[in-house]
């Protein structure tokens, strides 16, 4: 869970008025989620000391506002606030995918985090509980339920029967527990304020039991004394790289863990825990695994490894050579902000979704993992991913936590819900071959790629950030377009939720890109574009509504395309997905960007090709962004794209996300 500034928002009478007898929360169905907690301003947190949350769920002023903005085939809660994905997973006894969030069933706002609840057999058509999966009590997680993950069934054998007492029908998840708020980097760290607990189930996560010894640690590593900023987010599961660096044999692989957190003035890291195969409710410390610098920021290619880490993840990933890299998978808090930021809010502002690669080193009677090369994994709106091996696909898929902060707290309230979940995303290594250059930057200095070199000609490594293909489960009306279509005009069951292919070819000095109209004469609209000049693909939001309560300020990633020996080069590539005010976005298969668009007409009409001459740096000395000017008027623009665009594919998708 990501603990940032947070308030108490529990008081006294609300847990007693949701607590059940004894440790168990009972006939609880929904959604587990992780919980990451936000920034909250001094102003926010004066006015939340002093409310009370009401014993029932919170109700919207109007259905028509509560409906207004809700996403159709994103996981969402059905009422109140939802932030981090908790406990990913399948069961293959069941063949029941389970996925949980972290969720106030009784307000818009952060507070009262519990774990919601939703399962699928496809990965594609989810059902949501109603009712919160596990709730803080009065004796146990007092000030909230935070994030946590699932000990996956392929890594349960029959030495693990001390926690589960035999019965293979049980899941089990391990969570942080909230003991004492606020809890921040930017404090002094109270030791016990958090502690790793677990739980187990038997219905796929839509309730959780706690366990009869449910405190499985109390506090960080004692040896790090004071200087502990943050200790949260259990991950386990096996660690084929690990298991080599402390020497292991791979007849006796281990089951590690990692709790998310910082060391003061030191480094960001993740601490390293190996459970006991024969009783996984015993962890041992291996101490911590990163000693990179605070505010680590190799070039702009990688962004800002921060001060503190929450909901971190590993995961080794076999490129298609068959070599393996070590990932981590971080939410990052205090990031350094930039100049133009300031329009955003500090959640936004100093969190960003990172990875890194690197390689594990024994040190001492632990490991060390050094850098090698990383990046960010998403370059929006999107935080706290958190995933699992699927033993389905042999995939790592991810979820992620879709804010709400570009709304102002008057539209969030108006529409009394706040926050969704990404669409599944499968991380991997992807290889590029025969490489001779890039756009305009050196390739030696992309900091988020690996480059083997020879004679001129680099062999690249790269993170691959892709939908889940069985998103495709959701699509009905299909509709091609090519460079003859000026404006694609869509049809009504396309509106408002749809997917979009696209592939553009590119020359070093115009802008390509699509405006998606949320009218029918484009008087507002949302514009994808890449300027090859400047390497940067945009989503400027600056004409997708009038309404002065939403935050417009554009959406950008570093991004550059390859040339080949054989004097081919990359087309680029988008794939995109609309659904009422979420879009996703992402580009040759390596570049995400999830952001929110809050159009009046809540639709998107139709789609307009662009292709114009670059204009230059990405934003002037004022934080205006030209290409606010160049989407201004698209009289500015060629009429005909003149071949930017080689082919195209709509598809209009269907509500997926049901509540039982």
């Amino acid at each position: 869970m990501s603990a940032a500034d947070q308030i108490s928002f529990l008081d006294e009478r609300l847990i007693s008025s949701h607590a059940l007898s004894g440790d168990r929360v009972e006939d609880q169905v929904d959604t587990a989620s992780s919980v990451r907690s936000t920034e909250v301003t001094d102003q926010e947190s004066a006015t939340a000391a002093s409310s009370t949350f009401s014993s029932r769920p919170s109700t919207p002023p109007s259905e028509a506002g509560f409906r207004r903005w809700r996403p159709g085939y994103h996981v969402i809660a059905s009422r109140g606030w939802l932030n981090d994905p908790c406990a990913p997973g399948y069961d293959p006894q069941t063949g029941i995918y389970s996925l949980g969030f972290q969720w106030n069933p009784y307000d818009y706002k952060w507070g009262n985090m519990s774990w919601g609840s939703t399962v699928s057999t496809d990965f594609a058509n989810w059902h949501v509980s109603e009712s919160p999966a596990m709730e803080p009590t009065k004796t146990m997680d007092q000030c909230g339920v935070f994030t946590g993950c699932m000990l996956q069934k392929d890594h349960i054998t029959d030495d693990t029967s001390e926690a589960v007492k035999g019965d293979f029908t049980t899941n089990i998840a391990f969570y942080t527990s909230a003991q004492k708020l606020p809890i921040t980097f930017k404090q002094p760290y109270t030791r016990g304020s958090e502690q790793l607990h677990m739980a187990t189930s038997t219905d796929n996560g839509r309730s959780w039991t706690r366990a009869e010894s449910n405190t499985i640690l109390s506090e960080p590593p004692t040896e790090l004394g004071d200087s502990v900023r943050g200790w949260r987010d259990p991950f386990v599961a096996p660690w084929k790289a690990l298991d080599r660096a402390l020497g292991r044999n791979h007849s006796q692989p281990g089951l590690y863990g990692i709790i998310s957190g910082s060391i003061h003035g030191k480094t960001p890291t993740v601490f390293l825990y190996e459970l006991d195969r024969k009783d996984v409710r015993c962890w041992k410390s291996l101490g911590p695994i990163n000693d990179i610098p605070v505010n680590f920021s190799p070039s702009p290619w990688s962004g800002d490894f921060g001060v503190n880490w929450e909901v971190a993840n590993f995961v080794d990933l076999v490129d298609p050579d068959g070599v393996a890299y070590s990932i981590l998978i971080v939410g990052v808090e205090g990031v350094q902000t930039r100049p133009g930021d300031p329009l955003r809010s500090e959640l936004v502002r100093e969190h960003k979704q990172m990875w890194m690669c690197g390689s594990l080193e024994q040190h001492g009677k632990g490991v060390r993992m050094q850098y090698n090369f990383g990046g960010t994994l998403d370059h929006g709106c999107y935080y706290a991913s958190n995933g699992f091996n699927d033993p389905v696909t042999g995939n790592f898929v991810t979820f992620g936590w879709i804010f709400e902060e570009d709304l102002s707290p008057t539209r969030v309230a108006q529409q009394g819900w706040s926050g969704c979940l990404s669409i599944p995303r499968v991380i991997s290594m992807k290889s590029l071959n025969y490489v001779t250059a890039a756009l305009k930057t050196n390739i030696g200095d992309i900091s988020s790629i690996d480059s083997l070199e020879d004679n001129g000609i680099h062999t690249l490594k790269v993170l691959g950030v892709t939908p889940d293909p069985r998103l495709a489960l959701l699509r009905n009306l299909e509709l091609h377009v090519d460079i003859t279509d000026q404006v694609t005009w869509f049809e009504e069951s396309m509106k408002r939720h749809f997917e979009f292919q696209a592939s553009f070819g590119v020359t070093d000095s115009s802008i390509v890109g699509v405006d998606i109209a949320h009218d029918e004469d484009f008087a507002t609209f949302t514009s994808i574009l890449f300027d090859p000049a400047e390497e940067t693909v945009t989503i400027d939001r600056s004409r997708s509504t009038t309404d002065t309560e939403i935050n417009t300020s554009p959406e950008e990633a570093k991004h550059t395309l390859f040339s080949f020996a054989d004097g081919t080069s990359e087309t680029l590539d988008l794939r995109v997905f609309y659904d009422v005010s979420v879009l996703e976005v992402f580009v040759n298969d390596r570049t995400a960007i999830a952001t929110r668009i809050y159009p009046q007409s809540r639709k998107c009409f139709g789609a307009r090709w662009i292709r114009s001459n670059s204009t230059g740096p990405s934003s002037d000395n004022d934080g205006h962004h030209p290409q606010q000017q160049l989407t201004s008027e698209y009289d500015a623009r060629n009429e005909q794209p003149q071949g930017s665009m080689i082919q195209g594919t709509f598809w209009s998708l269907r509500e997926s996300v049901r509540f039982n």
